[in-house]
């Protein structure tokens, strides 16, 4: 189940233990518009609220942050390689977070949707 946070990612736990996917919203995606380039931050650790990614859409340029401390554990290179096709339900990365309570205390999706209405 995808749970999500004020600056417009979600997470989801993958299968492997202390792996979360990370993504962006519907609401993200819709206002970047069409992706054109996804840059990696050259980093394989990140501090909580450090960007991992950026992507630049012809409407703006967007930072996706990791929630927590992480480190990376993939990325999507499809999705790198072709970003045009970038979606609300595609992973952008897989993090690995030590810890856990990231994702309970996350928002559901009507939250994070009562959240942007605001």
């Amino acid at each position: 189940m995808k749970k999500y946070f004020k600056t417009h990612e979600w997470i989801e736990k993958a299968e492997e233990e202390n792996i979360y996917k990370l993504g962006i919203s519907e609401h993200a995606v819709t206002k970047l518009g069409d992706v054109v380039f996804i840059e990696k931050v050259e980093n394989e650790n990140f501090e909580a609220g450090e960007t991992v990614l950026i992507l630049e859409s012809v409407k703006a340029v967007a930072d996706v942050y990791t929630p927590e401390a992480a480190s990376v554990h993939s990325y999507n290179e499809d999705l790198i390689e072709n970003p045009e096709k970038l979606n609300h339900n595609d992973h952008l990365i897989s993090l690995k977070i030590a810890d856990p309570s990231i994702y309970e205390n996350a928002m559901d999706l009507a939250s994070y949707e009562a959240q942007i209405e605001d």
